[in-house]
């Protein structure tokens, strides 16, 4: 019996092997493909390099060809390589400066907000559970759950999640935020039945996260960036209720789709805790009181918190240099509660690096003209007047989610597609109602970005927990995504008609 299992999994060690190499060569030859093809009109060669680098990238994602840390360096190589070389850079400067440009162009990602939020947002999770309070917060929330239903523990981490979204403008905060129940939750439940349960858990509150970005204007700064593109391109402003009355339901949807998945996936046999309530109490007894550390700690987040969610009326320190300033004071010798150290040694450094190759694509993808060229390519011309506006909504939400496995960022995604959506509609003179409806639905669907953690920033930090893997992500991601792109047809044609918006 010995020998069948460590033959069975030498046969898994080689088929995986040959899974990577397989995802690596097929990358590798589109990539050379897409280089040396003959371009077509409208596509610059820095824009054809930043299209190779695309789908290099998507390709060795999706097939998990190589570790998140091993692919960010392929694609800045690759990026670098490519752009000093193109014909055509970027910039117009000198051929002296075309090196330059190009680190500027791999590098830039790390510059933005975004990465820096990300990056102290695991910082946080590290002194959350160096201290232990990750631990003490969760054991209060579950001893909270009658009878330990993890049906209810399900629901319970979504439900504030979905609270968080109307307080918290950035989705990455928001899982932050749960992260240690989330974290306390695998220390609660030791078993490897339980260890799935957490990274469940994890997974649901990533896309708990996204899902309240389509519902609430101000839950996600790519919403802003629509609604003032909006107001400059169309001369229509959309409220804050506006937006949640047309977009509230369908993520009420969403969630209970969500919830639905979610839940068949449960592990079997999962226990909550040996001895319900009770013993959960006495664990949390046996923690003592709260410690020095734990308090100094629990007064930082809950100030970022604060300054997060007065942020634009109370102040307009943005979150990332809050975030920062926070990262700054909880490794501060005294003020602090972690070394810089320590940190440095559990900081996931890889899953840092991949997100900020992954904006530095997207922002590539946009500045070359690739994400204009592949949008305009992908989708028909709305002016045309036998289209209806279901079907405009259909294939327009059909492009954004397809291009949005290859985008890091729902911010750059935005600002690429919707300005040329706006277009399309100016071209076929539709009424500014009708024009409206369809932004925010496409926008929408730009929202939809459940397949791979690398599709959004919350989704890289809950990955980076360690509680889950990529297929385990897909497995729900990808039925969510479906069944979101099912329910914007199924808005368009009852509960948006009704409206009056169609």
């Amino acid at each position: 019996m010995a020998s069948v299992l460590r033959s069975g999994d030498q046969r898994a060690t080689v088929a995986t092997a040959l899974s990577s190499r397989g995802g690596l060569v097929g990358a590798a030859l589109l990539f050379t493909l897409i280089v040396s093809a003959r371009r077509p009109a409208g596509l610059s060669a820095s824009a054809a390099v930043a299209l190779a680098v695309f789908v290099f990238g998507l390709v060795i994602w999706l097939t998990q060809a190589v570790s998140y840390m091993a692919s960010a360096a392929l694609i800045a190589g690759l990026l670098g390589v490519g752009l000093t070389v193109a014909p055509d850079p970027m910039s117009s400067t000198g051929t002296a400066l075309r090196g330059m440009h190009a680190i500027r162009a791999v590098l830039g990602g790390f510059a933005t907000p975004a990465v820096a939020l990300m990056a102290v947002g695991l910082v946080i999770a590290v002194a959350m559970a160096d201290t232990g309070l990750d631990r003490r917060i969760a054991l209060h929330v579950l001893s909270l759950v009658e009878g330990q239903r993890t049906s209810l523990i399900l629901v319970s981490v979504m439900l504030i999640g979905v609270l968080l979204g109307f307080v918290v403008p950035s989705a990455p905060g928001r899982v932050v935020a749960l992260l240690p129940i989330l974290h306390g939750v695998r220390s609660a439940f030791p078993s490897p039945s339980g260890r799935r349960f957490a990274g469940l858990l994890t997974i649901a509150a990533a896309n708990v996260a996204s899902i309240t970005s389509i519902a609430v204007k101000t839950a996600a700064p790519q919403n802003l960036i629509a609604a003032g593109l909006l107001e400059s391109m169309l001369g229509t402003g959309v409220t804050w209720g506006q937006w949640l009355m047309v977009a509230g339901p369908y993520a009420l949807a969403l969630w209970i789709v969500l919830y639905a998945v979610a839940r068949r996936r449960i592990p079997d046999g999962l226990v909550a805790a040996s001895g319900g309530s009770a013993r959960l109490r006495s664990e949390l007894a046996s923690l003592g009181p709260v410690t020095w550390a734990e308090q100094r700690l629990l007064g930082l987040v809950s100030m970022t918190l604060f300054l997060w969610v007065t942020e634009g009326f109370l102040h307009k320190i943005d979150a990332g240099i809050v975030a920062v300033a926070v990262a700054v004071l909880i490794l501060l010798p005294g003020v602090g509660v972690m070394d810089a150290r320590t940190a440095a040694k559990r900081l996931p450094v890889g899953t840092i690096a991949v997100f900020g190759i992954g904006v530095s694509l997207g922002t590539t993808l946009i500045k070359s003209g690739a994400a204009g060229w592949l949008a305009a390519s992908l989708a028909p011309r709305m002016a045309g007047e036998g289209i209806s506006p279901v079907v405009t909504i259909a294939m327009l939400a059909a492009v954004s989610i397809a291009i949005h496995l290859g985008f890091t960022s729902a911010t750059a995604l935005t600002a690429a597609l919707i300005p040329i959506v706006i277009s399309f509609l100016q071209a076929g003179h539709s009424p500014v109602r009708l024009e409206w409806w369809i932004v925010l639905a496409t926008q929408i669907s730009i929202n939809v970005n459940f397949v791979l953690p690398i599709n959004a920033p919350q989704s890289m930090v809950a990955y980076a927990t360690d509680t889950f893997t990529v297929g385990e992500f897909a497995r729900i991601g990808v039925p969510l995504t479906l069944a979101a792109y099912l329910l914007l047809l199924v808005f368009a044609v009852t509960y948006w008609h009704w409206l009056g918006m169609s």
